[in-house]
């Protein structure tokens, strides 16, 4: 069995905090599961994700420029929703970039420096109804930094339009494929991995 070392526990910086305090504020309404409702509520899942995700990003750049490292230019890749950020060359210690899996789209989350074989695949919340790689970029970011593992986030089909168990299904596949074999820049591909490399991560999904 392999030990994954993580680093220490750290206070949520600033931004994140004021984030999450005014969140506390919101108040609730009724969904309206409609075609124009959940595009709706699609929309403002991708408007809130992307903040949270611009926010970690002046985070990582902050924390990296403290701890002197080595930072590198990574475009952040990302949905038509995301066309503010398409064009948007970012410093951080995080690249993105997507590959299909047994016909899955999957988005990889990976840190600067890899420190294990192991594998985290990260299943975004929505209810399998709204949600999307790109929408939960400032969680997975985060789990690749603190892990020093790769992040697998698979574009799993979503409701209405994709009934159960279309998600499911979809989540399987990828788990199966990446349970066979994976490869990363700094370990050539290993055959065989078993499920024990494999670490399954959740929000609300």
């Amino acid at each position: 069995q392999h030990k994954i070392l993580v680093h220490p526990h750290l206070p949520p910086p600033p931004a994140a905090r004021a984030f999450v305090s005014a969140s506390i504020g919101a108040t609730w309404q009724q969904s309206d599961f409609s075609p124009s409702g959940i595009a709706s509520l699609r929309k403002d899942n991708s408007e809130y994700g992307t903040i949270a995700w611009q926010l970690i990003q002046q985070d990582i750049i902050h924390n990296d420029d403290d701890d002197g490292a080595d930072i590198s230019n990574h475009e952040c890749s990302s949905s038509s929703s995301y066309s503010s950020l398409q064009q948007q060359h970012l410093q951080t210690p995080i690249s993105l970039h997507d590959e299909t899996l047994d016909g899955i789209s999957c988005q990889w989350v990976s840190p600067s420096l890899i420190l294990g074989p192991e594998i985290i695949l990260f299943l975004y919340g929505g209810a399998f109804v709204v949600g999307g790689p790109e929408d939960d970029l400032s969680m997975t970011s985060q789990l690749a930094l603190y892990t020093g593992r790769r992040v697998c986030v698979p574009r799993y089909r979503l409701a209405p339009e994709h009934p159960y168990p279309a998600a499911f299904n979809d989540i399987v596949t990828v788990y199966h494929r990446l349970s066979a074999t994976h490869d990363d820049d700094d370990h050539q591909r290993s055959p065989s991995v078993g499920h024990n490399d494999i670490c399954i991560v959740g929000e609300s999904a």
